[in-house]
Order: C-alpha cells, then structure tokens, then sequence
C-alpha cells in the first residue's frame, strides 16, 4: 500500500464544472507501476443526469482537472435523489517525484445537481494506491 484516502464529508453541488472530489500524494519511484482503486457514492437531485468520473494524476503539486486522464467511468443516476456507487481502476506510470492522483467529477448530460457523499463512518469514498 502506498497511499489511501477515505473522504469524511460530502463535495458539491456541482454541475458542468469538473470539479476535484478526491485525491492523494504520494512519492513516485522511476519505474514503477501504480494501481489506483477509487470507490465513489454520488446522487443527482434529476433522475437519467450522466455523470463522468475520471482518474487523474499530475506531477508536483496538488490534483486539478488539468490533470493526466487515465481511466473514464459515465455512470446514469437511475432516480433523484438516491444514491449510485461506482468503482473505478486502473494503473499508471508517473516516473520519479511527487504525484497527486484521485477522481475528478462532472455532470456530462441533464440538469440536475450532483453530490459526491462522504461520511467518517464508511469506507465507501476512497482512492487506493498500491504497487502493481
């Protein structure tokens, strides 16, 4: 395990911004591949919005949409107002240094306002890193 991140409070609203939900810091070693596992529980308050989530990283500083994208998920909320929960994985190779990675977030199609839940009592919004 390299690094993990549990999100204890909710992000949002947002809409049409991409919006940085969660992320973690870590040194990178040359050479090495990285897994990153994020489990991410949303709502929107309009039933069939799309959201997109995406996995980033950016060298030396801290996480932005600006980031490299290196995995997309596009998950439809069913219904309004109640929960959805996705899971997104993939690797990268960042090279030596500092390295924020996480989960980037907007609504790509609707109109609702979308929440990214968060709660210190489960573990249900996390980003993991691992060596692979």
């Amino acid at each position: 395990l390299v690094s993990e991140s549990y999100r204890t409070s909710s992000v949002g609203t947002f809409t049409t911004n991409e919006t940085v939900v969660q992320y973690v810091t870590f040194t990178a070693v040359a050479g090495y591949r990285y897994e990153v596992t994020a489990v991410q529980s949303f709502q929107s308050s309009i039933e069939n919005d799309l959201i997109r989530l995406r996995l980033r990283w950016i060298a030396a500083g801290a996480l932005t949409t600006a980031g490299t994208q290196f995995h997309l998920v596009e998950v439809n909320c069913d219904n309004a107002g109640r929960g959805n929960l996705v899971t997104l994985n993939a690797t990268f190779a960042p090279g030596a240094g500092t390295v924020s990675v996480g989960v980037t977030a907007v609504r790509a199609t609707g109109t609702g306002n979308v929440t990214m839940f968060g709660d210190p009592n489960r573990q249900t919004n996390s980003v993991i890193v691992k060596v692979c």
